[in-house]
């Protein structure tokens, strides 16, 4: 889906064009899915915001596999992958915990490792 929320018009992706190879779903310009879809990503980063007291900073390229993390907040300054094993999500019982993961390019993934909670 892709869609916009700011006014912006998708003159391109109009839904009486003829459809865009390589996209596959709906187009919500600036409808309520996309306003509500916004509204959800302010909040979200309004709450890592408030979170980043509690930043575990983890550094340039993250290897993530063989790793139990609890709850938290985890950045890295580079990439973070899951190769090198499983990557174990510990909520420690917490049914309401939260696992946010920061970083400025990819998250990359061998096709058969596993994230675990």
């Amino acid at each position: 889906n892709m869609g916009t929320s700011t006014g912006i018009a998708l003159p391109v992706y109009a839904p009486y064009s003829p459809p865009t190879p390589g996209l596959n779903g709906k187009l919500h310009p600036n409808d309520a899915t996309a306003i509500a879809a916004r509204a959800a990503a302010v909040a979200a980063l309004i709450d890592i915001k408030a979170r980043s007291t509690c930043e575990t900073a983890l550094g340039g390229v993250v290897e993530l596999g063989g790793k139990t993390l609890s709850p938290g907040l985890y950045t890295a300054t580079s990439t973070m992958q899951l190769i090198a094993g499983d990557l174990t999500l510990d909520a420690g019982s917490d049914p309401n915990a939260v696992f946010i993961f920061r970083m400025p390019t990819t998250f990359s993934t061998a096709a058969d490792r596993k994230v675990i909670l």
